[in-house]
């Protein structure tokens, strides 16, 4: 059986950095040559970098990477490159009426000259791809090219994913006569996202007789983190090949290709050549997989470090006490961005207690964090007496817990401005979605890390974090078992019914049925989540590592069937009471 030797190369993900990611592609186009490939693919959209966004209406962004391409290009020798970039299609619209011309585009280069473009056929618009938005899509899903005496078909991210009915490049592209799939990606991470990727990629290779190479890039962009784990299957299906995750990585490797039925021969010819004998090559090193918890420890550093990192900073600071949100957030950062480059702000105040510090104390001392003290007792004090102002136009008053969070948001913004640090917040997913926490307690920053998290996954995580040796104290992991003051619940008995009802879209009825749960119990949860929309949207933006991350439910929203109303023939009939939890 023949064969194509396919070098793969992981890059990061960087958009907008043209030069750094002309001078990755270019190194990576010299090690192909080093390596006698045949082919190298890259990862979708590698050279603008993903996604792009509203960039792409920035015409001068645009032509400045096709500038970059045709610089690449002219450089290419003999093993054909397949570079993510922008592609130009006739002006036409996609999912709504607006005419659009600028697509997500795989460059096939070889000898110093574009040979063509393929063009990404179809172009999500769902969970957290916006691309149908931005992009136009291509029109040749069975576009093939000849490489040599090989024929090879590219199928960019959402293409692979076409179930074979309808319009499906891999299928398209078998019966055109491809050998071998080659699929550039940017896929973000979200837990059991790789094993998804490798089974799907495993079912068309089985579908279509075709061999399949997929490409992935790394690194943190805003809100997405892109994992990596490139991966080769045969056209059985079983895995040939599997790249680091959260890492750059590169393999090569000898591809069998499918006989290919050949229907039609109108591929385009990217050179005539015939390959050189050669010995084959020895099989890559295999890379153990990493487990479930190291993934997202992992996804939750590589975002940090380059949010940070690749928006000019180098150092951050967040507020410090024994709270397990705020004792993993100091931990992802110190790996992140090296403990040196982290201070915590402890800000006594309210009913902690002296022990109660000692512990976030010494939780800081285990991550080697440096801490500053500053009391924030008389500034909370000059809040609440500057309220006389405003005792002739309300009476009600304001709670302490919600002063001194005001007077804590306050310092440590004071803080970072001094000290040039990005504040970091510290919310996680189960306080934000149901506001159980004051407003500028955990939600003070310009980046919030983990807010996809569930208060348990943390929890869970601090307890591997722990497995070989006391990093997080026993204290902060023991408060597991805690109750939220407002509801008298814990995260174990709340975050089963969050994750069913923001992750799954699950309805009540079903979260009671699944979980067997308190059904008044879990319609109060409910309740809180919907009351929460605005408190929620006013947090900074932080990393999406849950399949469904962002909600865009409406602020001014009167359907709330979660609301216990009073009976209609009360005098407050219609009006709305607390969830009773």
């Amino acid at each position: 059986m023949s064969s194509l030797r396919v070098a793969v190369s992981q890059m990061k993900n960087r958009v907008g950095d043209l030069d750094s990611n002309a001078r990755d592609i270019l190194d990576a186009m010299q090690w192909a040559e080093e390596q006698d490939a045949d082919v190298l693919v890259l990862p979708e959209m590698c050279l603008p970098g993903y996604s792009p966004q509203d960039l792409v209406e920035r015409r001068g962004f645009v032509a400045a990477t096709n500038k970059a391409l045709a610089d690449i290009a002219l450089q290419s020798k003999r093993v054909t490159t397949v570079v993510g970039t922008f592609g130009e299609v006739p002006p036409t619209s996609t999912w709504d009426t607006r005419k659009r011309s600028v697509s997500i585009a795989a460059a096939v280069i070889n000898n110093g000259e574009v040979r063509g473009y393929y063009h990404k056929t179809l172009v999500p618009m769902y969970e957290v791809f916006a691309e149908a938005r931005c992009f136009a899509t291509g029109n040749n899903p069975s576009a093939v090219w000849q490489l040599g005496e090989s024929t090879v078909g590219i199928s960019i991210c959402e293409d692979l994913w076409a179930d074979g009915g309808g319009v499906s490049p891999p299928d398209a592209q078998a019966v055109a006569g491809a050998q071998l799939l080659l699929i550039p990606n940017a896929s973000p991470f979200y837990p059991h996202k790789s094993d998804s990727r490798v089974a799907n990629t495993a079912r068309v290779a089985r579908r279509t007789g075709l061999p399949a190479v997929y490409v992935n890039s790394v690194g943190g962009q805003d809100e997405l983190v892109f994992d990596g784990g490139s991966f080769a299957v045969d056209a059985n299906g079983h895995v040939l090949h599997v790249a680091r995750r959260f890492e750059t990585d590169r393999f090569c490797l000898d591809v069998p290709l499918s006989a290919g039925v050949r229907h039609q021969t109108n591929a385009t010819i990217v050179h005539p050549r015939r390959a050189a004998l050669r010995e084959p090559l020895p099989a890559p090193e295999p890379v153990p997989e990493l487990p479930t918890e190291e993934q997202l420890w992992r996804a939750l550093v590589t975002g940090t470090r380059d949010f940070v990192q690749r928006n000019g900073a180098t150092q951050v600071v967040l507020p410090w006490w024994w709270g397990v949100s705020t004792v993993m957030m100091g931990a992802v950062a110190a790996a992140a961005l090296g403990p040196e480059n982290v201070l915590g702000v402890m800000m006594p105040g309210g009913s902690m207690t002296s022990a109660e510090w000692q512990v976030a104390q010494r939780a800081a001392d285990n991550l080697r964090i440096e801490c500053l003290t500053i009391p924030v007792g008389e500034v909370a004090t000059n809040i609440q007496r500057s309220h006389d102002f405003l005792d002739p136009m309300t009476s009600v008053a304001e709670p302490e817990a919600l002063t001194l969070s005001v007077a804590r948001q306050a310092m440590l913004l004071s803080v970072a401005n001094r000290t040039a640090r990005i504040p970091l917040a510290t919310g996680n997913k189960t306080a934000v979605s149901a506001s159980l926490v004051p407003l500028h307690a955990g939600m003070t920053g310009t980046f919030a890390p983990l807010r996809d998290c569930f208060l348990s996954t943390l929890y869970a995580l601090a307890e591997y974090l722990n497995s070989d040796h006391e990093l997080i104290p026993s204290e902060i992991v023991e408060t597991r078992s805690a109750p939220f003051a407002a509801i008298g619940l814990t995260c174990d008995e709340i975050d089963p019914i969050l994750r069913l009802f923001l992750e799954e879209a699950r309805g009540l009825d079903e979260i009671v049925t699944i979980l067997g749960v308190d059904p008044e119990m879990a319609r109060g949860i409910l309740q809180l989540v919907d009351d929460a929309e605005m408190y929620r949207r006013q947090a900074p933006p932080g990393l999406n590592v849950s399949r469904l991350s962002d909600r865009r439910v409406p602020l001014t929203n009167e359907w709330r069937p979660h609301q216990l109303r009073i009976d209609e023939s009360s005098d407050e009939a219609g009006s709305q009471t607390q969830p009773s939890l």
